[in-house]
């Protein structure tokens, strides 16, 4: 332990609220697709290249995102889009203590064919989305060519639930827009003894049938819980059957024997 830890210094953590990469593509949840232009072309998960996406911040062959074009590029299709569509999030409840905040990666790929625009709306579940209200956030790129990551301070939303609009808009005849890694964080004061502890690994993942926990600290209670902060199972064993759980991204946040957490994301199959 460093001699910060002993002092008893504090620092700040976080706890993942919400977190999505869309890397399984077949399964969106609730997610929501509006084609608010009626054009027949939508948002859609995509899946990027080396050379088309890797270079410019985004996962490339590694991962997915989703992706709305202002051109169509269906064979014998081709002609330019005026764009408006929405990608939804699920509803996501915002804690009611705390700081909590919103990123996500969002942009372009390169600077040809890059004058898109892009707006956020964060509306309480219930209410009716209102496409003349004030965004939250707006931009367009034209000129870049590259992802760039977000950050919405949510304390205007604590203790609500809401979901994320975003709105690709004011767009005719470029290329695509591009979101991803979205996460929903709460920000915690922990001591330098909870930042700094790592005392567990996770394998494999991502996992099919159990996962296993390594590491030579004692574990007294672990949560799971899916990315819409769902509690899904409870232990305190090693090895954790989840063959039960639906395909998707976890989060197991561990307990030690001296109430330290650690939290491991995983990816069941």
């Amino acid at each position: 332990m460093t001699a910060l830890a002993l002092m008893g210094f504090w620092g700040s953590a976080q706890e993942i609220i919400f977190y999505e990469n869309f890397n399984i593509p077949e399964n969106l949840g609730d997610w929501r697709l509006f084609d608010r232009d009626r054009d027949g072309e939508n948002w859609n998960v995509v899946q990027g290249s080396d050379g088309f996406t890797a270079y410019a911040g985004w996962d490339g062959d590694a991962g997915h995102m989703v992706g709305s074009f202002a051109y169509n590029l269906n064979p014998g299709q081709n002609a330019p889009l005026d764009v408006d569509d929405l990608v939804v999030s699920p509803a996501i409840d915002i804690p009611a203590d705390g700081k909590s905040k919103l990123s996500f990666k969002i942009g372009v790929t390169t600077s040809d064919m890059s004058d898109i625009t892009y707006q956020l709306y964060i509306v309480e579940e219930g209410t009716k989305f209102d496409p003349f209200s004030t965004p939250v956030d707006e931009e367009n790129f034209n000129g870049q060519s590259a992802a760039k990551t977000k950050e919405i301070d949510l304390s205007a939303y604590k203790g609500k639930k809401v979901r994320f609009y975003w709105r690709h808009y004011k767009t005719f005849f470029q290329f695509v827009l591009l979101l991803d890694e979205v996460k929903v964080v709460k920000e915690e004061n922990l001591s330098t003894q909870e930042l700094s502890a790592e005392k567990f690994a996770i394998y494999p993942n991502p996992v099919t049938e159990t996962l296993h926990i390594g590491g030579q600290g004692k574990i007294k209670h672990y949560d799971i819980h899916n990315n819409v902060g769902q509690l899904v199972l409870t232990g305190s064993t090693k090895e954790i059957d989840v063959k039960a759980l639906p395909q998707g991204i976890y989060f197991l946040t561990l307990v030690d024997g001296d109430n330290v957490k650690q939290t491991l994301k995983f990816i069941k199959k």
